[in-house]
């Protein structure tokens, strides 16, 4: 028996099942077997990093993360988040406006309460300002005016309704619920109404003006959240650079690698076009909205799909990747519901414990989702993985008539437009943090990356410029079973003194 047949045998005795092929064979010769190396072996799908082997580009990096899990080395207990995102934050000029990293508290009811007052009270000044004034009461002092009075209120939506007469929209403020009727006599004369009430989601804030009825408000106006207005385009005086991607999925067998080194070779001005990497050069920085890794437990039988069943692998692994770019250039991150850690937003940064190796990198910034920063002391840009789109596609009427999903910056305006990343209770899970006000879009960015749906998309909306990320995973079994086409290794480059784009397409 050779020494391949032998190891093949011992690992077949631990219950770990290897191809018995000769690209199995040459990995095997980076080993010897003990109980160390089987411990990170049963951490690994063998049929998978087969594939992974037999393309020379990346069978080392994927050796040499097998290497270092078998040689871990103890991780720094004394690592300090804020002190280490301060030193890179100065390295590469980037002000932080808003990223969340408040850890340890259980929510309780008062929590849920205050975050309530708080939301209506952001909604209330926008509205206040566009409604009718001189009627304006709190829902607990209807109860003390005389039918036909005229009223206005603001509250949030908390439920709508359609009945053979009309609508009914259930409007809360911190001191009552009362309902609010609107009859089809008046819908069919305002079209608009009834455009308006088919845009309205849940839990968003909402003003009524009518007149008192019996425990009822007989509503003769409604009043959206006003929209942004549009905004001076920001730029930048000298010509720089910033890229902007998300879903990488690093760790799953539908990664596209060989995109991804493509990527590397483009950002590092190694392409065969001299007018593309005359741009590179100029690159500052790369936006990553999440999904860094594939991660574990996210959906049903994942485990078919990955290549390591360890979040730390699938990290050290992206570091690797990652470790191929010029240290020069500042790589942003925030996290997305692939990622580790919990999924109630606003997700923490990654943390250090699972992803150490990525951390350790010079020019990686690892930041929260949402988050919301600044570059060149100019650019105010905000990433936001996505995670809450699904929810606004498939239950928002005008959403899901112009393309639901396949639509991603459809639904970032439809949410612009109601002033938050998640307005509706149950769209995504989520800590209900009354300071920090932390899912509202209190201003419109100069730019803004999302990802999630693995569809490319850009677009200048008011003065922002919109970036849906695309990905560099292929198609997985949702996308194929409703007709979605991922977007795999499309690039922007935008110059922040013109905010021109230029896009290139890596596949």
């Amino acid at each position: 028996m050779n020494d391949f047949e032998s190891k093949i045998l011992s690992l077949e005795k631990e219950n770990i099942f290897l191809p018995k092929t000769e690209i199995i064979k040459s990995f095997l010769e980076n080993f010897k077997l003990n109980s160390q190396t089987i411990e990170v072996f049963q951490k690994i799908n063998f049929k998978n990093l087969e594939e992974k082997l037999k393309i020379t580009a990346i069978k080392n990096l994927y050796i040499q993360t097998i290497i270092d899990e078998i040689n871990k080395q103890e991780i720094d207990k004394n690592f300090n988040y804020e002190n280490h995102i301060k030193q890179k934050l100065r390295k590469f000029n980037i002000k932080i406006k808003f990223n969340y990293t408040e850890t340890g508290k259980k929510s309780n009811v008062n929590d849920f309460i205050l975050y309530f007052t708080q939301k209506l009270s952001f909604y209330k000044e926008l509205i206040e300002k566009i409604i009718n004034q001189n009627y304006l009461c709190r829902i607990d002092t209807i109860r003390e005016l005389q039918k036909n009075e005229k009223i206005s209120i603001i509250g949030l939506l908390r439920e709508i309704y359609k009945t053979k007469n009309g609508y009914i929209l259930e409007i809360e403020d911190r001191t009552g619920v009362i309902k609010c009727f609107i009859n089809n006599s008046k819908l069919a004369k305002e079209q608009n109404l009834i455009d308006l009430i088919n845009n309205l989601c849940l839990d968003q804030g909402l003003g009524i003006e009518g007149k008192v009825g019996d425990s009822i408000i007989w509503i003769d106006k409604i009043i959206d959240i006003p929209e942004f207005q549009e905004k001076k385009i920001v730029k930048t005086d000298e010509e720089n650079f910033i890229t902007a991607i998300s879903d990488i999925h690093i760790g799953s067998i539908d990664f596209e690698d060989e995109i991804f080194l493509k990527f590397t070779k483009l950002i590092n001005a190694q392409t065969k076009s001299e007018k593309i990497n005359q741009i590179t050069k100029k690159l500052k920085y790369i936006l990553i909205a999440g999904d860094l890794i594939e991660g574990i437990g996210k959906y049903p039988n994942q485990e078919n799909d990955l290549i390591f069943y360890s979040t730390e692998m699938q990290y050290n692994l992206a570091s690797k990747f990652l470790k191929l770019i010029n240290e020069e250039i500042g790589i942003i991150i925030s996290t997305g519901n692939h990622d580790s850690g919990r999924l109630s937003e606003p997700q923490l940064p990654i943390t250090h414990k699972k992803s150490h190796n990525l951390y350790n990198l010079k020019n990686t910034i690892i930041l929260s989702n949402p988050t919301n920063i600044v570059l060149f002391n100019k650019l105010n840009i905000n990433l936001y993985h996505g995670k809450s789109f699904f929810y606004y596609a498939n239950n928002i009427k005008k959403l899901r008539n112009i393309g639901g999903i396949k639509k991603p910056l459809e639904i970032v305006k439809y949410l612009f437009s109601k002033r938050n990343f998640a307005p509706t209770h149950n769209s995504v899970p989520y800590i209900p943090d009354a300071l920090n006000n932390t899912l509202s879009i209190k201003n419109l960015p100069d730019i803004f990356l999302c990802g999630h749906t693995h569809i490319f998309d850009i677009e200048n909306y008011l003065g922002s410029t919109l970036i849906s990320g695309g990905c560099f995973s292929k198609e997985n079994s949702y996308q194929k079973k409703n007709g979605i086409t991922p977007n795999i290794g499309i690039i922007p480059l935008i110059n922040t003194k013109t905010r021109k784009i230029n896009k290139i397409t890596l596949k």
